[in-house]
Order: structure tokens, then C-alpha cells, then sequence
């Protein structure tokens, strides 16, 4: 359909009334719906099994763990870059033997600005793969730095005896402020075999605090890991193998709080078209899209474990009469500045607790798309 002279003109008053408005600071969480999976090709998938993926918000550098040929252990971490989210992106490159050894590296988490990897070694109950020398105890979480994203990484660092134990301590997990480090671990004062912990620091040059285990209401009594965490630390998803509900041997949950001084919500399961009787695992919440990137082995693919990228989809049909338009725009206008959550859809999918001009940008983007009608 045609955007008409006054549907343009109406737009852009919206948009220089809106903008002047002040903001206010509840919390709040937008609808969104999720798409068909699709398979990310080459360079992220191989013959080989590729999994745990990290990106940059800018959506320019990615690192994941792949077994495929070419480096110095089982698994090891390699990067791909690109100079635009628009562009193709380049070929996978191996972080090197500064980096990665005979030992399994594994779990990467990139800092927001791309200067900061965390990684851990990965522990495989079936195939025994060596340890990383110089750790703690059991597997450990390293951080390697870099002075600017042109320049090579240095020499990888433990995290240290408060964040490590003496017991398998996997999957670094950074928030987007660089204040809270979650990971999973199978030292003691858990609810199950492996649970899901949280370190806190008060400023990036302070020492990283006690863990704190995210209790009986996350963890379940079997394995719980692989962690991913949205930028505003109030949707967090995470793999469960042996929890009621699952699909299949491994599946993809999510829970959510209010803010981040109130507890988690119970956790829900993903289900279709995520989770199948299959193995679905290592999800990672990946802004730029907005999406999902999850690991799936044997679907139809590049090899064993192979990377997925789901969208999230914003709903935009506030009043579900099938189409975005300026029915739409006015529902936001009423509900401007509040806690409104149906229209507080920026940054998609989950919103920033405020209904504002970035909400009415998201809007924008679909105006007079016709959409299924409300059920």
C-alpha cells in the first residue's frame, strides 16, 4: 500500500511531538513472536561441529568454537569479522596458539566493545578432553584483552580462585555494563549437578565478588549451563537437560524478571520450533538482529553441531486488526512515557521499560504491513 502526502506529514509531527517529551523509568516487556530457523552457511557452519557464538551488538565480530581443521586442539576458538552489518562476512580465522591449545576452548563471550574475551574449556562426558594448564582445579574461565579491535589478542588469564573453584567452572557469560559474570559450574551448594551462578563487581577495575548461585527457582536437580543473557539483564536463556517439560535430551529455556533487583520468573521452555526431540543447545541472545543463534545437531545442515539464527519478531499490530497503520501510531501516542508493555517494543524485541521515539521507530519500520489478525 501507498504511504499518502498527510499519512507522511502525520508520521512526522508524531515524530517532533514524541521527541520532546520527557522520559520516565518503569520496566516493561514487549510482545514479539519467533521465526522459522534458518542455517547460517558458511563461514560460522562446517563439516565439522561448530558451536557457542558470541557477537558484538555492532554485529561486526563473532567467535565461536568449532572442531574443524586447522587448529591446535579439539576445540578451538576462531573469529569472523566484517565491516558492516550489511557486508558478507569474512573468512573464520584461528585466535592462534596465544589463545588456544591442546585443550578444549570453548564458550566464548565477547565484551561490548569487542576488547574482552571470555572463554572457558569445555568438558565433554563421553570423549575426555585435557585440561588448560595453569588453572585452579577442574575446567576454568579465562579473559584475554586487546587494545583495539584491529590489533591481535594477548596472553589469556584465569579468572582467579574467587570466580574458579576446584570443580568444572564453564561458560562466562558478561553483561553489557561489564558488571555481572554468569556462568555454570558443579561446585558445591547447588540445586543439582550443575548449576547456574552469578558473579557481581561495583566497577570494571574492581575484583570480581563471592558467586552467587541463582537458586532452586533456575537451577534444576540435573545440568543447567549455557547461558545468555539480554543487554538490560532481565531475560536470561539457558540450556536444561533432564528438566520437566523438555522436548527432547537437551532443550533451549528462557526465564524473565521485572528488573534486576527482583527474582526470576519460573523458566519456560522455548518449544517449536526451537526444541525438538533432538539436541538443541549454546543459544545466545544476538541484539542486532534482533534473534536468536542456537546449536543444532543432525538437522539438515553443514555437519554435526550447526549454528541457527531465529529472528524475533516485534508485534507491532496493536490492536490486531490485521494491519500496522495509524491506529497503531495513535495506541503508542496514548500510551506515551508509561510502562505500557504491549507498546514498549524498542530495543526489540523486549523493550527498555519506557514507551518513547524509539518504540515509534520500530513502528515505523512496519507501517501498513498486513499481519495475521489477533487470535
Amino acid at each position: 500500500m501507498m504511504i499518502t502526502n498527510l499519512s507522511k506529514k502525520a508520521v512526522l509531527v508524531c515524530f517532533v511531538i514524541l521527541s520532546m517529551l520527557s522520559k520516565a523509568n518503569p520496566t516493561a516487556r514487549a510482545d514479539f513472536i519467533f521465526d522459522q530457523p534458518v542455517n547460517m552457511d558458511s563461514p560460522f557452519n562446517s563439516a565439522s561441529d561448530d558451536a557457542f557464538i558470541s557477537i558484538t551488538p555492532d554485529g561486526l565480530t563473532a567467535c565461536f568454537s568449532s572442531t574443524r581443521p586447522g587448529g591446535f586442539g579439539s576445540d578451538d576458538l576462531w573469529m569472523v569479522t566484517r565491516s558492516a552489518k550489511d557486508e558478507p562476512w569474512g573468512p573464520a580465522v584461528n585466535l592462534g596458539n596465544s589463545v588456544n591449545t591442546s585443550a578444549s576452548e570453548a564458550y566464548p563471550c565477547l565484551s561490548s566493545d569487542g576488547l574482552t574475551l571470555f572463554f572457558s574449556e569445555m568438558c565433554n562426558t563421553t570423549v575426555y578432553k585435557p585440561i588448560r594448564a595453569g588453572g585452579i582445579g577442574g575446567r576454568d574461565m579465562w579473559m584475554v584483552t586487546r587494545p583495539d579491535t584491529e590489533s591481535d589478542w594477548g596472553i589469556p588469564t584465569n579468572l582467579g580462585p574467587v570466580v574458579n573453584s576446584t570443580s568444572d567452572d564453564q561458560g562466562p557469560c558478561i553483561s553489557s555494563d561489564g558488571l555481572s559474570l554468569y556462568f555454570f559450574s558443579t561446585r558445591p551448594g547447588g540445586s543439582g549437578l550443575q548449576d547456574i551462578w552469578v558473579t557481581t563487581r561495583p566497577s570494571i577495575s574492581s575484583p570480581w565478588e563471592e558467586p552467587v548461585n541463582l537458586g532452586p527457582n533456575v537451577n534444576n536437580y540435573d545440568f543447567d549451563g549455557d547461558i545468555s543473557i539480554s543487554s538490560d539483564e532481565l531475560t536470561l536463556f539457558f540450556v536444561s537437560w533432564g528438566r520437566s517439560g523438555s522436548r527432547g535430551r537437551l532443550d533451549i529455556w528462557f526465564m524473565t524478571r521485572a528488573s534486576k533487583e527482583e527474582p526470576w520468573d519460573q523458566p519456560r521452555n522455548m518449544g517449536m520450533p526451537v526444541n525438538t526431540s533432538g539436541t538443541e543447545g549454546a543459544s545466545f541472545f544476538y541484539t542486532g538482529g534482533p534473534s536468536l543463534i542456537f546449536t543444532a545437531y543432525a538437522r539438515p545442515g553443514h555437519g554435526g553441531f550447526d549454528f541457527w539464527e531465529m529472528p524475533i519478531i516485534p508485534v507491532v499490530d496493536f490492536d490486531g486488526d490485521g494491519i500496522v497503520d495509524s491506529s497503531d501510531v495513535c495506541i503508542l501516542i496514548d500510551h506515551w512515557h508509561t510502562d505500557y508493555p504491549a507498546c514498549d517494543i524498542a530495543p526489540a524485541p523486549f523493550g527498555d521499560g519506557i514507551v518513547d521515539v524509539k518504540d515509534l521507530i520500530v513502528l515505523s519500520e512496519h507501517l501498513f504491513e498486513p499481519v495475521p489478525p489477533a487470535e
